[in-house]
């Protein structure tokens, strides 16, 4: 009995390492973002008019952007080969034990990411619902909208964020919906085609970012967080703590940042792939 529970911690202490590790990194991704926009002085304005709606939509986004960075290093086959081939021979059995487990850590991410994608989608809707109805000529710079007369579903399917997500959200559920044994057992084709789409959600999540939706104030110094419930002709009147009416400008955007690294492995990795299966192979000896 010993042996045995000696042995499974020894098999299994790495992986619970990085479990460990990779759910630390979610929760600290999701919280600190949260309170970020929930707490900043900067983002004060946009919580005025999306409240926890925005916080909740920024938090999985953040997370979202982690996981994606994850996903495609399992799918890198012949890099994983030659690390655990090369660089990992000489180790304990634990590493390179670990690293033949990486399809699961690559099934965590994608489930991850479906749960977070579905959140961070609804609360989207509920800012371009608040978006419509909180709309205020006194802080205009702030919404997306242009006028009262903009509606929810204008916004949504209108700007880039909103069409570019439909389309991921799509992408998502056939590939993960392709992926399920069942489906790989009666049409493995059906499974390595759709798998493929991931690409095509990348490159959109890429641009997904670019449609200036959260915006932060910049002249905090001018127009601190007080001045919040002053209407616009008390901003220079009250000349003690407002000077001005408060500027914004849009985050920039941060997810192609995490994909960049980990999509150029891939590349470089099924050029690899390509190179091998069109390279001519000799037969150097039969028995």
């Amino acid at each position: 009995m010993g042996i045995n529970i000696r042995s499974m911690v020894q098999n299994n202490f790495l992986k619970t390492i990085i479990l460990a590790g990779w759910l630390t990194i979610n929760i600290y991704l999701l919280t600190s973002t949260y309170l970020l926009y929930y707490k900043s002085d900067k983002y004060h304005y946009l919580y005025m008019v999306l409240k926890e709606s925005i916080c909740v939509s920024r938090a999985c986004a953040m997370a979202i952007n982690f996981n994606l960075a994850l996903i495609l290093i399992p799918m890198c086959k012949t890099i994983i080969s030659w690390i655990r081939t090369k660089l990992l021979k000489y180790l304990h059995s634990n590493p390179r034990r670990l690293v033949n487990h990486l399809k699961g850590l690559h099934i965590l991410c994608a489930f991850t990411m479906c749960i977070l994608s579905v959140i961070h989608t609804l609360s989207h809707l509920v800012n371009s619902l608040r978006f419509h109805l909180n709309f205020t000529e006194a802080i205009e710079a702030i919404n997306v909208a242009s006028s009262k007369k903009e509606t929810t579903l204008w916004l949504v399917l209108s700007k880039v964020p909103g069409w570019t997500g439909v389309v991921m959200l799509v992408l998502l559920a056939i590939i993960v919906l392709t992926s399920f044994q069942a489906v790989r057992r009666q049409n493995y084709e059906v499974f390595w085609y759709t798998h493929h789409l991931t690409i095509v959600f990348l490159i959109l999540a890429c641009f997904h970012g670019f449609g200036k939706i959260t915006k932060f104030q910049t002249n905090l110094d001018k127009n601190p967080r007080e001045c919040h419930s002053l209407v616009r002709k008390m901003w220079k009147e009250n000349s003690t703590i407002c000077l001005e009416a408060p500027s914004f400008e849009s985050n920039v955007p941060q997810t192609w940042k995490w994909i960049v690294g980990p999509l150029c492995l891939y590349i470089i990795d099924r050029i690899i792939r390509l190179f091998r299966a069109v390279k001519d192979c000799q037969v150097a000896n039969v028995q």
